[in-house]
């Protein structure tokens, strides 16, 4: 979702950042996980909030879930009385949490049924897309927690449970929750589109 003001909108849950998601509009109350607590504060600057869970766009009081079989990748809330995903991403310099990598802050690669590379192409065999997801997973290396800033690709990510994480592309990284390079992935995505 856009910028609102300063900020795009987004939930804070335990020093992770979630960004929420144009796209479903609408989420399915089927995938709702566990609580992972109530918004504490309500605020429009929340890189400036002292902790808890924290939202620009999240009502003080609602509950903040996790989403069935995301890890720590997506979360979600109500948002004006309609049920929204939040993906998990950078914000106010900080990304990965802890020890946490990549696969913390994505879907596992038996989840990934399709992947879109802008200006590549569409992988949309499942065992194709899912081996391209651990290549990502097993060889990606933290950069920064900053998003790059090297150009307008995106890689769209199409989940089993109908839902899409999407990462910006610089030249042989991606970012979302910070920016992880990983030459091999483009390499073999280039490979599987022959």
């Amino acid at each position: 979702a856009k910028s609102e003001g300063s900020n795009f909108p987004l939930v804070t849950v335990g020093g992770a950042t979630y960004r929420m998601l144009k796209t479903p509009a609408g989420l399915q109350q089927g995938l709702l996980g566990d609580s992972l607590g109530q918004v504490t504060e309500y605020t429009l600057e929340p890189a400036l909030s002292t902790g808890g869970v924290v939202s620009n766009v999240v009502s003080q009081g609602e509950t903040v879930y996790a989403v069935k079989g995301m890890k720590g990748a997506m979360a979600a809330a109500l948002v004006e009385g309609t049920l929204r995903a939040f993906q998990r991403v950078s914000f106010a310099g900080t990304a990965i949490v802890g020890n946490e990598g990549l696969a913390d802050t994505l879907c596992s690669a038996s989840d990934v049924v399709s992947m879109e590379l802008s200006d590549v192409g569409v992988i949309d065999d499942a065992q194709a897309a899912r081996e391209l997801m651990r290549i990502l997973l097993d060889n990606a290396s933290y950069q920064s927690a900053s998003i790059s800033s090297g150009g307008s690709q995106s890689l769209l990510i199409e989940l089993n449970n109908g839902l899409y994480l999407q990462l910006m592309v610089g030249d042989d990284t991606v970012s979302a929750c910070g920016t992880w390079s990983c030459p091999e992935f483009f390499e073999e995505f280039i490979i599987a589109m022959e």
